[in-house]
């Protein structure tokens, strides 16, 4: 195993579940809203915002890019600030609302296309 990286055991509370957290207690309950639906788990301190839409929620637009945030493919809405999903840390987004479905909210919030 590679020095600092930490190995993923089933979490006890979700393990009927399949959820997997890091080893040694290096998990945070979460509790998010995303597109207007409520989420509480257990999440890796490690996992990124697009890792938990992605695989945890099962979103099937979030995908990674170039996975270094410069092609903004995974841009999404934080509390209505866009960030990047790929390089937000899904523990920054607790009690936060997140919208992935960019291209459906009205024209003030609508992001440029380029």
């Amino acid at each position: 195993m590679a020095a600092g990286v930490l190995p993923l055991v089933a979490d006890p509370a979700g393990a009927a579940s399949g959820q997997a957290v890091a080893a040694g207690g290096h998990s945070s309950a979460l509790s998010v809203t995303v597109n207007r639906r409520r989420h509480r788990l257990t999440v890796d301190n490690r996992t990124s915002l697009l890792d938990l839409l992605s695989k945890r929620l099962a979103l099937t637009g979030a995908e990674k890019g170039c996975d270094q945030g410069a092609c903004g493919a995974r841009t999404v809405l934080v509390d209505g600030r866009r960030v990047n999903a790929c390089l937000t840390p899904t523990v920054r987004c607790q009690d936060a609302e997140v919208t992935t479905r960019v291209r459906e909210l009205p024209s003030p919030w609508k992001l440029r296309e380029t």
